[in-house]
């Protein structure tokens, strides 16, 4: 049986688009290099999901969720989304100009 110290932990990146989520990943996973890896990203389409090892035997899952309105709603109404859920971040872009925004 697993530790609660070896427990995969589930990890919700939500936020809305062109916030940087995917970026975020790419960068806690390569710490360097990884600029041609972010230039060309495309959004994300609902969810992507990855898990890797990080800072010694701490298992991650994360749940990158694509930001577009239409997903952002079907998120809050299937509460699976955020089943046991360990973290949650939000993402924002503080340079982007969002007038009419719902969350």
């Amino acid at each position: 049986m697993a530790t609660s110290k070896n427990k995969l932990k589930k990890l919700v990146i939500a936020g809305l688009d062109n916030a940087g989520k995917t970026s975020f990943l790419i960068v806690l996973r390569h710490k360097y290099n990884f600029r041609e890896l972010v230039e060309n990203l495309k959004p994300t389409i609902k969810i992507e999901y990855t898990s890797f090892n990080y800072l010694n035997n701490w298992e991650k899952s994360f749940w990158d969720m694509g930001g577009q309105e239409q997903y952002r709603t079907l998120y809050l109404e299937d509460p699976v989304y955020f089943e046991d859920t360990d973290f949650f971040y939000f993402f924002i872009d503080i340079q982007d100009n969002v007038s009419n925004l719902e969350i």
